[in-house]
């Protein structure tokens, strides 16, 4: 394989996972994901922004109580 071809091919893959990805991401548009309980501090550094996941994504991020959720 000459480097034209390997080229062609790294473009190809290039647009199939852009490809893929876009399918996905339409796929998950309008979707509701539940966020259970609160992160803890010593874990994640920084709370989630629910309206720029909206925007990003177009997903509801849903709040679920954890007893709620084990009851």
């Amino acid at each position: 394989m000459d480097l034209f071809e390997s080229f062609n091919y790294q473009k190809i893959n290039l647009l199939k996972n852009i490809t893929q990805f876009i399918r996905a991401r339409e796929d998950i548009r309008g979707s509701r994901l539940g966020v259970i309980g609160k992160p803890s501090d010593w874990l994640i550094s920084q709370q989630i922004d629910y309206k720029e996941v909206k925007d990003k994504f177009y997903i509801d991020l849903i709040d679920i109580n954890y007893e709620e959720f084990i009851s």
